[in-house]
């Protein structure tokens, strides 16, 4: 049995360095769905660190968990040229304007190697979120 290492980051909770196990039939998603309380979802950070949570969270009422700052977003363009966007929410970042990700429910970071498979996170990405989030 193999572990897949990650940053567990709860609401409400300092995150941890957690560990799931890996199973014969279905790898690490038992653990992976089960950490998040659902349906997993993957986002893209920044840094290239990879923030799992519940694809659901917002129709399942979760709570705001965590606000995570992202960089400003190029124009969209089609065919080279600039597309016109309408924002139906004004608390949305246009682009050029840095945005952020609201997380609700729990969550957790890891990375992901060459071949898009999941790894453990590393140890400078643990300690640079466990600084950011440590005063929850």
């Amino acid at each position: 049995m193999t572990k897949l290492t990650v940053l567990l980051v709860k609401v409400g909770e300092v995150p941890i360095v957690a560990a799931f196990n890996s199973t014969t039939d279905s790898g690490y998603y038992n653990a992976m769905s089960s950490a998040v309380g659902g349906m997993l979802e993957v986002i893209q950070l920044d840094d290239g660190v990879e923030l799992w949570c519940n694809e659901e969270a917002l129709m399942l009422d979760l709570p705001l968990n965590r606000v995570i700052p992202a960089k400003p977003r190029a124009a969209p363009t089609l065919f080279g040229q600039p597309v016109p966007i309408f924002y139906a929410s004004p608390g949305l970042a246009k682009p050029g304007e840095p945005g952020e990700w609201r997380i609700h429910g729990d969550f957790f970071l890891a990375r992901s190697n060459d071949d898009g498979e999941t790894v453990d996170i590393d140890q400078a990405s643990i300690d640079k979120y466990t600084q950011l989030w440590a005063a929850r």
